[in-house]
């Protein structure tokens, strides 16, 4: 019976990175919030989502929807019944800014702590003295800024509050020049620690220093006598200022060179332009910038520099969106909410390709497919072996043209049929580690040679894995122990381990350095399972049998990394 073999390659792919288009297979209504006016969304480190409501607000674990509310007997309950904005500070405490007050919730405690500001800024008069908190955001010494604003137009001075850890209280933010800072519907704090915000009154920027300065933005569509101004500031992973002008514009703003990009939100592929006013926009981990308006969600093209109308793949008629909030959690799910139909959650799903053999006349997958690397250059390879080392085979995949290269093990190795690793020494060379040693592949060459790493014994065969941890150290896993090579030096050999790896078969499921930095592998003998962790500074080894591997997890790895098991 002919033995198929299919390979997947995971090319990891959305419908939004393709034409604009939300597929209902990847949208998600939660009814629980039907017919609730969404503010406000927030993806917090634990993977809740926040939502801020017209109703209150809710909290989101995936599973269950929980609601808070006012309760004026429990000091230690949510104030307000509408939340406007929401932010996780570093500690992990989450603000909700409200109608009438600034909450704080303290995931350690699971309560809420209440804080007043309307004695730090000045109401217009003739108003109806209701302000919000519009936006939020941290600097780098952790200070919480507010910026407070009115809904309805009427003004507000002295706008932008802080919170003191120190006093446990709100301050207004005070400064010597003669700068008006009225109704700040924008905040954002970039790379090196600078601060951000728009109102009414301006735009403005603060150092580390607490200095305030005013910035003139201008191009040849805004005039800073246009007296327009900014809201929804967000920085991108390049450290560019986006948001959104009172002129329906999308903007784009260079902090370095202080140049002012502006992009007119319209549909250019639709004849009939039906008004369209932006009311919020995200970005997501991969730099797609979403622009939720009253008519729906737009993407922006930033090469093309137009915008497209994200239309619901497969429904019968097209559903508009009247779209209040727009953000993204750290999975790439973007969460929308809307005026009145409640909460939506769009996913990125993964496309998969299956390749099976054979692909052509002249390659076919002979056996397992493992070994599998993406080379510098973006090419695929990995290794198909048979029952010997004539019909196993070393396969290079394009994968932009979907094309197959192929070569022999025999013309690599002398005489094994299997490799246990690849890796990627440089730009132009591939290593292959397999029982007679190490072998080098030189792309550019097209040939390959057995190789000597300094300070591995010559007669060290079985090197099972090649790795090099994010502090740039070389590590050879092989059937008498580990080698370490740091920068400019030989290799070292990790004796204190020869006595746990004495005729241990080293396999190396998967190395990692963890941010207490400890690295983490297994190997394997006979039928029991080891688990061996290396401290960086003092060497340190923890052997566990599969049967404790359940003890090493719970005792070892959740206390210090912190990862919350679902």
């Amino acid at each position: 019976m002919k033995k198929i073999v299919v390979l997947l390659i995971f090319l990891i792919s959305a419908t939004i990175n393709a034409p604009a288009q939300l597929s209902q297979n990847s949208l998600t209504y939660y009814n629980e919030l039907d017919g609730t006016s969404v503010f406000c969304t927030l993806a917090d480190s634990f993977g809740n989502i926040w939502i801020g409501s017209q109703n209150g607000l809710v909290r989101f674990d995936g599973y269950e929807f929980k609601r808070f509310y006012f309760d004026p007997n429990d000091s230690g309950s949510l104030k307000d019944i509408v939340t406007w904005s929401l932010f996780e500070d570093r500690k992990g405490n989450v603000w909700i800014g409200g109608l009438s007050s600034i909450n704080k919730y303290n995931p350690k405690t699971k309560s809420f702590k209440r804080y007043s500001y309307d004695s730090l800024v000045i109401l217009s008069p003739s108003g109806s003295g209701q302000s919000g908190i519009a936006s939020i955001t941290e600097d780098n010494n952790g200070r919480v800024y507010f910026g407070v604003a009115s809904f309805i137009g009427e003004s507000i001075m002295n706008a932008l509050v802080y919170y003191d850890e120190k006093t446990d209280k709100m301050h207004s933010f005070k400064h010597s020049d003669n700068f008006k800072i009225d109704n700040v519907y924008g905040l954002a704090t970039d790379k090196q620690g600078t601060l951000w915000l728009s109102g009414i009154g301006g735009f403005y920027k603060i150092d580390k220093t607490k200095k305030i300065s005013e910035i003139k933005l201008e191009n040849k569509e805004i005039k800073s006598s246009d007296k327009i101004f900014f809201s929804g500031l967000k920085f991108d992973s390049a450290n560019k200022l986006w948001m959104i002008s009172t002129q329906n514009k999308l903007c784009s703003y260079n902090t370095i060179t202080n140049q002012l990009n502006s992009f007119t939100i319209k549909i250019n592929s639709e004849a009939k332009q039906n008004s369209i006013s932006p009311t919020t926009f995200s970005i997501d981990k991969d730099g797609n910038i979403f622009i939720g308006t009253n008519n729906g969600i737009l993407l922006f093209d930033k090469k093309t520099e137009t915008f497209e109308r994200m239309k619901i793949k497969g429904s019968e008629k097209e559903e508009s969106f009247d779209i209040l909030s727009l953000s993204n959690d750290s999975f790439g799910n973007l969460w929308i909410g809307t005026i009145s139909k409640g909460l939506y959650k769009y996913e990125k799903r993964i496309s998969l390709e299956a390749y099976v053999s054979p692909i052509n006349k002249t390659i076919k997958f002979n056996g397992w497919i493992s070994n599998i690397i993406e080379s510098n250059d973006g090419k695929i390879w990995f290794t198909s072996e048979g029952s010997s080392i004539s019909n196993s085979v070393i396969v290079v995949m394009d994968v932009p043209t979907r094309t197959f290269k192929s070569f022999n093990y025999a013309t690599v190795f002398r005489k094994s049929s299997h490799v246990f690793s690849v890796y990627q020494a440089s730009k132009d060379e591939i290593y292959f580690c397999n029982n007679d040693g190490v072998f080098s592949y030189s792309i550019k060459n097209n040939n390959a040679k057995q190789i000597n790493l300094e300070g591995v014994p010559k007669n060290i065969s079985n090197i099972n894995r090649l790795y090099t941890d994010t502090q740039g150290n070389f590590w050879v896993f092989a059937l008498n122990g580990i080698y370490k090579k740091s920068k400019n030096s030989k290799f070292l050999l990790f004796s204190i381990l020869v006595n746990y790896l004495k005729e241990v078969h080293p396999a190396i499921v998967l190395p990692i350095i963890l941010k207490v930095k400890r690295m983490v592998f297994g190997c394997y003998q006979i039928m029991d399972c080891f688990y061996i962790i290396i401290k960086r500074i003092k060497l340190n080894a923890m052997v566990m049998t599969i049967k404790k591997a359940t003890c090493l997890f719970h005792k070892i790895l959740i206390p210090f990394t912190k990862i919350k098991m679902t």
